[in-house]
């Protein structure tokens, strides 16, 4: 049925009234029996821990469920005879179609019923031709006008290794759930359906928009198709249809809009999304959606911890987000949500992980911690360590796991031996305050991960230590890093950082680094953000030589203290953006804007000297880009 209703979106949407009518009958028809699945894997999904109460509630359970097993048996049925039904109104539509004047214009048509006794050696035939996808040739032993089927000898065929062959033709054209997500989203913005509003160092999108008369046509064409329904936008309220799928609730508050929920079925709730309620939407029980898979629960500063044992109780549950909000921790029966994908934690007061947490085998993204962002367009940031979440013995268990962000490795020397064991980790970001202990294991581990990392962050907030000079030897150092981040003291930059030739960001912060840095960096081939925090270099001139950063489209340079020089002599050719702050005016001053030709727009942020600023402004003037020159203290329409 899914198959079906896929085929008919690819095709024009100008369906008339009885085709629109089946394809909302097949709809219906298949998300009720996925809503008859999940309420069986519901009732079978309970765990009991292994002391003599949990021996009962597992011997009784059967029991127990034997009203629902015939309750859902009479439902199979039901749904047998609907979907009957609908594909029966199918064949006589298919057939009308068939015998239409357009189509018999078609020389080479056919028409073919397929019987629920169906052949399965002509179907495992056509799946064989698709899957090869190697055309036939025909022979060249026989007579020229002679045709021959390809596969009159199928018996003749060796099965193992045509298997083996259909295995790994499906292993390389698999992809991610995320990955098509990408790709699509990717499309909506080549075809200006969206528009990006925020674009991170890589070039990665970050946020986007949407114009209010195309947003006006996704808002009308997705209540259509029963595929969201909106509570507390008046202009597009849809709480009245007969089955709710996908709820979003924008802006209600307790009291007010008590209209809204009255006697209101949210069972088949699949998805919840609740934006700018500052109080708790009447009538919402979390613990009974059941059959629930996303909530997004960000920024809802009603939700309190009590509020979380009930989502314990939805074992159906993949995505979960608890960020900005007011928790402290997460229940102890956490480890029940055993379909979780996705926990994103940041800016709430959690700081540790219960140990049952372990337990979420399927989680790929575990997502704790906070950024500081100190300018409007939030390129300056800081993550702050006091909130890193410390992670419980057992980590070796969430093997699917992909991103860790942030976590404080202040935990046991198990739990960061056990770190190396996730060998599908592509993003890491850790943190450490004094135990410089602690960086040794997790060295250790880290270059278990050398091969899948893509991300990493480290940070030492001890200004004083040399917590990072276990990167110097790393056996195994992670090569394939796209982004990088060093906070803390070490003697000399890494000297296998030179080799990254993936490396499109990196960010330097209390390093205390001296030497030609910009020579050893500036010859990275893929570098596109260059961010040099307070700290991280303690030399007294950057300069930008000609043949250096051939690809760098933004530089940051926060606030070093002893830099006298900020020169740009042919290097960086293509650097669109330069954000700055200085405790004092820099002796020789900043010269050679005029060498960067694709120069866009320069920021002063934090620690903000007139002259300099002034003196930017002077050379955009006459700059062939004529680049933007603003303040972060002051709004951008001053300038």
């Amino acid at each position: 049925m899914n198959a079906c209703l896929r085929d008919l979106a690819r095709e024009d949407d100008d369906y008339n009234e009885r085709t629109r009518t089946w394809m909302k009958q097949v709809r219906e028809v298949a998300f009720d029996s996925e809503d008859c699945i999940d309420t069986f894997w519901c009732h079978i999904g309970c765990q009991y821990d292994k002391k003599v109460l949990g021996w009962f509630l597992r011997t009784v359970h059967p029991l127990k469920i034997l009203k629902v097993r015939h309750s859902l048996a009479i439902e199979i049925q039901s749904l047998k005879t609907r979907a009957q039904k609908v594909s029966e109104r199918k064949t006589t539509l298919a057939v009308t179609v068939y015998h239409s004047p357009l189509v018999q214009r078609i020389q080479c048509r056919a028409f073919i019923a397929a019987s629920q006794n169906y052949d399965l050696r002509a179907l495992l035939k056509s799946v064989l031709k698709q899957l090869l996808q190697k055309p036939y040739r025909g022979p060249t032993n026989v007579q020229e006008g002679a045709t021959e089927d390809p596969l009159r000898d199928i018996e003749t065929w060796d099965i193992p290794e045509l298997i083996g062959q259909c295995r790994s033709y499906l292993v390389d054209k698999r992809s991610n759930l995320e990955e098509v997500a990408g790709n699509y989203f990717d499309e909506f913005i080549s075809r200006s359906i969206i528009t990006p509003t925020s674009i991170d160092s890589s070039g990665k999108v970050r946020s986007c928009r949407v114009h209010d008369i195309m947003l006006e046509v996704i808002t009308l064409k997705s209540v259509q198709e029963n595929f969201i329904s909106l509570v507390g936008n008046h202009q597009h309220d849809t709480i009245g249809h007969d089955k709710i799928r996908r709820l979003s609730i924008q802006g209600v508050h307790a009291g007010g809009n008590k209209e809204l929920f009255p006697d209101r079925n949210l069972s088949h709730v699949r998805s919840l999304n609740i934006l700018g309620c500052m109080e708790k939407p009447i009538n919402i029980k979390i613990s009974h959606l059941r059959l629930i898979r996303v909530l997004d629960l960000e920024g809802c500063h009603w939700l309190s911890n009590q509020d979380l044992k009930g989502i314990c109780k939805l074992f159906l549950l993949r995505y979960l987000s608890l960020r900005s909000t007011n928790i402290s921790e997460l229940p102890k029966l956490v480890g029940n949500l055993k379909e979780l994908t996705a926990l994103d934690v940041r800016n709430t007061y959690v700081r540790e992980f219960p140990p049952a947490i372990t337990q979420l085998r399927s989680l790929k993204h575990l997502l704790a911690g906070c950024y500081k962002y100190y300018t409007r367009t939030h390129r300056v940031k800081r993550p702050s360590g006091k909130v890193a979440v410390m992670v419980p013995v057992g980590l070796k268990n969430m093997s699917a796991l992909q991103r860790i962000a942030h976590i404080n490795i202040s935990s046991s020397f198990r739990a960061l031996h056990e770190l190396g064991e996730l060998t599908r980790l592509t993003k890491l970001c850790v943190t450490n305050r004094r135990e410089i202990e602690k960086w040794t294991p997790f060295g250790a581990s880290l270059s278990k991960l050398s091969n899948s990392l893509r991300h990493l962050s480290v940070g030492h907030m001890e200004k004083q230590d040399h917590g990072l000079e276990f990167l110097i030897d790393l056996s195994h150092p992670p090569l394939f890093l796209e982004k990088l981040y060093f906070w803390g003291r070490v003697s000399a930059l890494p000297q296998w950082i030179s080799s990254l030739s993936n490396l499109v960001d990196l960010s330097l912060r209390e390093n205390h680094l001296q030497g030609e840095l910009l020579k050893i960096l500036g010859r990275l081939p893929s570098l596109l953000s260059l961010k040099l925090y307070v700290g991280s270099y303690a030399g007294t001139e950057l300069c930008f030589e000609k043949n250096l950063f051939p690809r760098l489209k933004q530089l940051m340079v926060d606030n070093l203290a002893n830099l006298d020089d900020l020169s740009f002599q042919g290097g960086a050719p293509d650097l669109e953006r330069l954000t700055l702050a200085f405790f004092r005016v820099p002796v020789k001053g900043i010269s050679g804007i005029e060498n960067l030709p694709k120069l866009k727009e320069v920021e002063f942020f934090s620690s903000i000297v007139d002259s300099v600023v002034e003196g930017v402004i002077a050379a955009a003037r006459v700059h062939p880009n004529r680049p933007r020159v603003y303040r972060d203290d002051l709004p951008m329409e001053a300038f």
